[in-house]
């Protein structure tokens, strides 16, 4: 069983997919923004997955939380998701 950190701002969207990745018998943290993302990030020794939302709301997007799990768990693969068609 891996542990999941969702980070999406759009609270339908995070519902979803913590009830897919539940179903599949992993455990599951929430957040959304890079700030809750990052105190997630701090305090739990066994991430093994991020699914970052690539927009967020705020002054961090998902490449920031790329770059801060990089640092800080570095075994933690990311997957950067995004509803949007472009990044401009």
């Amino acid at each position: 069983m891996a542990s999941v950190l969702l980070v999406d701002d759009d609270v339908e969207i995070r519902a979803l997919y913590e009830q897919i990745v539940q179903d599949m018998g992993h455990d599951v943290l929430v957040a959304k923004d890079a700030e809750e993302a990052k105190s997630i990030i701090q305090s739990e020794d066994d991430l093994d997955v991020a699914l970052v939302d690539r927009m967020l709301p705020g002054q961090e997007d998902g490449l920031d939380i790329l770059r801060f799990l990089q640092a800080n768990r570095p075994l933690c693969q990311t997957i950067i998701i995004s509803g949007h068609p472009n990044f401009a």
